[in-house]
């Protein structure tokens, strides 16, 4: 059973979806397709935005 997860585990994963979205890009030429990859990509940056603002928001509480 794994422990919970660390806000490193979650940009480890937002990295890694953000990497498959961006290789995929390379190789779609579907505007749709395009459309849908940019997204995750966009949402994929949006969460890793928010996981350092989550950290920063924990460090000021205990600091």
């Amino acid at each position: 059973m794994q422990g919970p997860a660390t806000p490193h585990d979650v940009n480890n994963l937002l990295g890694k979806i953000l990497g498959a979205a961006e290789l995929a890009l390379d190789f779609a030429s579907h505007p749709a397709v395009r459309r849908e990859l940019d997204l995750i990509a966009s949402l994929a940056e949006e969460g890793a935005r928010m996981v350092l603002r989550m950290e920063g928001s924990r460090g000021a509480r205990s600091g």
